[in-house]
């Protein structure tokens, strides 16, 4: 089984409330909106703190994403998400509070956001000036008819015109500018460096900020390890299989010939070697993702001999041997710990077997018949090539290594047409009509536990 990868421990810093700067490892748990809490440790220690982020000035990943503590006053009433409207509601309810804000761009104009999982609140900051709030403000009213009515008021090019000094190179922008995260960055970006002839600090829009820790991603590696297999079959119906028409008035009676060889016998048991692939879709936030893997295996041989009591054929033996083919889809939940990850994960899971003997034979037999007529006997067990089921697993991931230990249930269906339960006879003439075979239910039980060593680089 493979690896995904989760959140990892990347440089950091934060700021504490008296102003002293601390350098260690922060979490990152690929944040959308800004976290209650962060987890922190000291450079060199491997103890974790667990801190509130609203008592801290700042905190951030080197170069990559920052954060900020600001008193801020913000349009609580503000909704852009036509789903969370409420007809009638206040138009504006004005909160002043500490925010944890992302700095987006840090210059002479400080571009700040807020509420980025819910309705996006943007905050540009200037010395000597009071803070510009934009947000995207979405209405559901009565009219005087008595229908329902949406509407929408966002004057952010106006209030950029109002908030930023005139600037000939930037203004022909604001015209044109979409209400969008990235063109409102790439906006501050360009006033700061042309129009105050600064150049911004790194953030995380700046081009600094790792591809894939907002997107989805794709990882996929090799992996190798055990199986432990228990593959038992289970009493199931029995098949009716014609021999001559059954018609008219004559009354039949069933007799009983061969026992149920196969009756809870465990057609596989023991340990064999498995190799395969996988790939994971790790979705944003890096908390869950898509799996699926194949993997190959050696199936155990199988050879037994069972005492028939017949004395035209005394022994019949069994002979199975061949490979597996085995394909798994589900969800993974990832997790930190204090180092690496752990991961847990469900989903289905389907063999493919590909028999290369399948063989009953009745050695030293003489006499094959019924009241002298020859049973049409199969020389192969009816084996399933496909069985279906489910799997779980558990693992701990370090790097590009992850173990992990699962375990398979998968059913199929077995008929044994090499053995005759009973037949059917007329009981007149005592003539064969019908002969009866055996379904059994194929039960696998798989434990396998394995090492995964991701191939691909990590784009985060």
């Amino acid at each position: 089984m493979p690896m995904a990868r989760a959140q990892t421990f990347q440089p950091g810093y934060l700021v504490r409330a008296a102003g002293d700067t601390v350098r260690g490892e922060l979490e990152n748990a690929y944040w959308q909106d800004a976290p209650a809490t962060i987890r922190f440790r000291n450079q060199g220690q491997t103890a974790l703190q667990t801190l509130s982020t609203r008592s801290l000035q700042a905190f951030g990943l080197s170069g990559v994403r920052h954060w900020r503590t600001q008193y801020l006053t913000y349009d609580a009433a503000a909704e852009s998400n036509p789903s969370y409207l409420q007809t009638d509601a206040p138009r504006t309810r004005f909160v002043t509070d500490t925010l944890v804000t992302e700095v987006l761009v840090q210059g002479p104009i400080t571009l700040l956001a807020a509420f980025r999982g819910t309705t996006p609140h943007y905050f540009l900051l200037r010395d000597g000036q009071k803070p510009l709030e934009l947000v995207d403000r979405r209405y559901q009213y009565t009219g005087p008819d008595g229908r329902r009515y949406l509407s929408r008021v966002n004057d952010y090019r106006e209030q950029l015109r109002g908030f930023l000094p005139t600037c000939p190179e930037v203004a022909p922008r604001i015209s044109r500018l979409p209400y969008d995260e990235k063109a409102i960055i790439r906006l501050v970006q360009q006033y700061n460096t042309t129009c105050l002839g600064q150049t911004i600090a790194a953030t995380p829009n700046t081009g600094d900020k790792p591809k894939g820790q907002n997107r989805v991603r794709l990882d996929w590696g090799v992996q190798a390890g055990a199986a432990y297999t228990s593959t038992t079959a289970k009493d199931g119906k029995t098949a009716d299989n014609q021999y001559a028409s059954v018609t008219g008035p004559q009354q039949y009676e069933v007799l009983p010939l061969e026992k149920r060889y196969l009756s809870d016998a465990k057609l596989e048991q023991g340990l064999r070697p498995v190799v395969g692939i996988y790939a994971d879709v790790l979705f944003p936030g890096r908390r869950l993702a898509l799996h699926t893997d194949a993997s190959f295996r050696k199936m155990q041989d199988y050879q037994q001999e069972f005492a028939t009591g017949k004395a035209g054929y005394p022994t019949k033996t069994y002979r199975l041997s061949g490979s597996q083919t085995n394909l798994q889809i589900g969800i993974r939940a990832l997790r930190p710990l204090p180092t690496g990850q752990f991961l847990a994960g469900l989903g289905l899971a389907m063999s493919f077997n590909a028999l290369k003997e399948n063989e009953s034979a009745y050695p030293g037999a003489t006499d094959l018949t019924y009241n002298g007529t020859p049973l049409r006997r199969s020389v192969q067990l009816d084996y399933p090539h496909e069985q279906v089921g489910l799997y779980a697993e558990i693992g701990y991931r370090w790097q590009r290594l992850t173990a992990l230990l699962s375990w398979r249930y998968q059913e199929g269906l077995l008929d044994d047409r090499t053995a005759i339960e009973s037949v059917v006879v007329e009981k007149s003439t005592n003539a064969l009509s019908l002969y009866r075979t055996r379904e059994y239910n194929l039960r696998s039980h798989l434990a396998v536990f394995s090492l995964g060593f991701r191939l691909n680089k990590n784009t985060d």
